[in-house]
C-alpha cells in the first residue's frame, strides 16, 4: 500500500458516524478571562481572576494551575502582541487547564505535562485555521479484557485468555472519558466526534498461541466487550482498525515500517502478555491519529504511551499535531 493510499483511507470524511456531533459545543460567554491585554499590547494574567480560581484549591492543584498558565503565557505572549493569535484562543486553552483540575485532583487523569498542553494549543490553532466549522476527532483505543490480579491498589495483568467484559482499561475510559470530552468541548467551544474501539490488531499469531484461542474467538470476545461498553457509554464502540476502513494487513504494513526502529519499551507488570503491548502497536495508533488530525484519549499506561508516542513522532516527523491524554483512575493503577 502506498503512502498516498494510506492518507486516502484516513480522510476524516471516511470515519463512520463522522457527521454525528456526539459531543455538543457549549459557549463560554460568561467565563472571566484568565488573560487580558494591556493597551500597550502586553499580555498579563488577571490577578483577581487568578485569586478566585486558586481559592480553596489543594497545593497540587495550585501548582498545576500556575505552571500551566505560565506555559500558556510564555507561549502566547509574543504571538498575541503581534496580533497573530486572538485573545479568545488563549483564554479557551487557559479555561481548559482550569476545567480539568477536578479530574487531576481525584486522579481520574494523569496530569498533562507542559509539552502535552503545548501540543494541544498548537493543534487547536491549526484546527481553527484549517477547518473551524468541522468537529474535532477524538481517538480512543481500548485494551482487550485481559485477566489481572490486584496487588494492593495496583492492577497487574497476568497470563490467560482474553475475556469478554469491558476490561480494566475500558472501565477507566468509561468513567473518565466523557467528562474529559465535555471539558474539551466546553473550553474550546468545539464539537467532537469520539471514535472508541477495541484493539483488534492485538490478535497477532503469537498472542493467540499464548492465550490458546483462535482469531475468530478473539474477535468474538472483543465484539461482546464492545457491545457491553457501548450500552454503558451510549455511543458506538467498534473494533479497530477495520472500523476505520483499514484491514489488519494494512495495519501490519504500517507496523512493519517501524520494525527497523528500536522500540525497546515495555510496560512494567505486563510480561505475562508477551507481545500484546508491543510499543510498535502504539506507534501505529499514533500514526493513525495523526493522519486523522485527532486527539488521543488513552486509557492505558502513561509509561508506555508517552514513550511510544514520542518515539513515533520522532520517526514520522509529522506536520500535524497529535495531543494525548491518559485516563488512569487511582483505583486501577498499573505497576510503573
Amino acid at each position: 500500500m502506498t503512502e498516498s493510499s494510506v492518507y486516502e483511507v484516513f480522510k476524516p470524511t471516511a470515519i463512520p458516524g463522522s457527521q454525528e456531533e456526539i459531543i455538543k459545543p457549549i459557549l463560554i460567554n460568561k467565563q472571566a478571562p484568565v488573560f487580558s491585554q494591556q493597551q500597550s499590547g502586553k499580555l498579563v494574567i488577571d490577578d483577581v481572576t487568578l485569586d478566585r480560581l486558586l481559592m480553596g484549591k489543594s497545593s497540587a492543584a495550585r501548582k498545576f494551575i500556575l505552571r500551566r498558565l505560565k506555559l500558556l503565557f510564555d507561549r502566547c505572549s509574543k504571538d498575541v502582541r503581534e496580533r497573530r493569535i486572538p485573545m479568545i484562543a488563549v483564554n479557551r486553552l487557559a479555561n481548559f487547564c482550569l476545567e480539568i483540575i477536578p479530574l487531576i485532583e481525584n486522579e481520574s487523569i494523569v496530569m498533562p505535562t507542559a509539552a502535552e498542553l503545548s501540543v494541544l494549543f498548537n493543534w487547536y490553532l491549526d484546527k481553527q485555521a484549517r477547518s473551524p466549522q468541522e468537529p474535532g476527532v477524538i481517538l480512543t483505543t481500548v485494551c482487550p479484557d485481559y485477566p489481572y490480579d490486584w496487588i494492593g491498589t495496583k492492577a497487574i495483568f497476568k497470563s490467560g485468555a482474553v475475556g469478554n467484559d469491558i476490561g480494566l482499561v475500558g472501565e477507566s475510559i468509561l468513567n473518565t472519558g466523557p467528562h474529559l470530552l465535555r471539558m474539551l468541548s466546553k473550553s474550546l467551544n468545539m464539537s467532537f466526534v469520539w471514535i472508541v474501539g477495541y484493539a483488534g490488531f492485538e490478535a497477532k499469531p503469537e498472542n493467540l498461541e499464548n492465550m490458546n484461542i483462535s482469531a475468530e474467538e478473539f474477535r468474538n470476545r472483543l465484539e461482546t466487550s464492545a457491545l457491553k461498553m457501548e450500552q454503558k457509554l451510549g455511543i458506538p464502540v467498534v473494533i479497530l482498525p477495520d472500523a476505520l476502513g483499514l484491514t489488519i494487513e494494512q495495519f501490519n504494513e504500517i507496523r512493519a515500517s517501524f520494525m527497523k526502529e528500536d522500540f525497546n519499551i515495555r510496560r512494567k507488570g505486563m510480561d505475562a502478555l508477551s507481545d500484546a503491548v508491543d510499543a510498535r502497536d502504539w506507534a501505529c495508533v499514533f500514526s493513525i491519529a495523526n493522519r486523522l488530525n485527532a486527539i488521543i484519549v488513552d486509557g492505558a499506561s502513561v509509561y508506555m504511551g508517552r514513550r511510544a508516542y514520542k518515539k513515533a513522532e520522532q520517526i514520522l516527523q509529522p506536520t500535524n499535531y497529535t495531543p494525548s491524554f491518559y485516563c488512569v483512575c487511582n483505583y486501577m493503577g498499573f505497576a510503573e
